[in-house]
């Protein structure tokens, strides 16, 4: 499992990143929120990632955050029945991980729908 990449970025496109790693001979597709410091990276900018690898018999996604508290609520909100990574870099793109944990506690579920 891929759980770490550092690189530049190729290209950039809402929400997904082309990262180059291994002096430029290896570049991977990267899913990132869409409101996260790693979403607003330009191309050519260096950049660290802790990823999520999602694999599925017809797929292989890396889901990428520039933190490790994006990357842990990624999982924890992953972990509920009916979310799916895509459900959870939504919730992610739109929400902050703060809002996202106070809905949480306080059962805000407006917030969260």
């Amino acid at each position: 499992m891929i759980g770490y990449l550092s690189g530049t970025v190729l290209d950039v496109d809402a929400g997904v990143i082309t990262l180059v790693v291994s002096q430029g001979s290896v570049g991977y597709t990267v899913r990132v929120p869409e409101n996260s410091k790693a979403s607003a990276i330009l191309p050519g900018s260096k950049i660290e990632l802790f990823i999520y690898t999602h694999v599925r018999e017809d797929a292989l996604d890396l889901y990428g955050f520039s933190t490790q508290e994006e990357k842990k609520l990624f999982l924890a909100l992953t972990s509920v029945n009916g979310i799916g990574p895509k459900l959870g870099m939504t919730l992610i793109s739109h929400l902050s991980v703060g809002a996202i944990i106070e809905a949480i506690v306080t059962a805000n579920k407006e917030l969260l729908t």
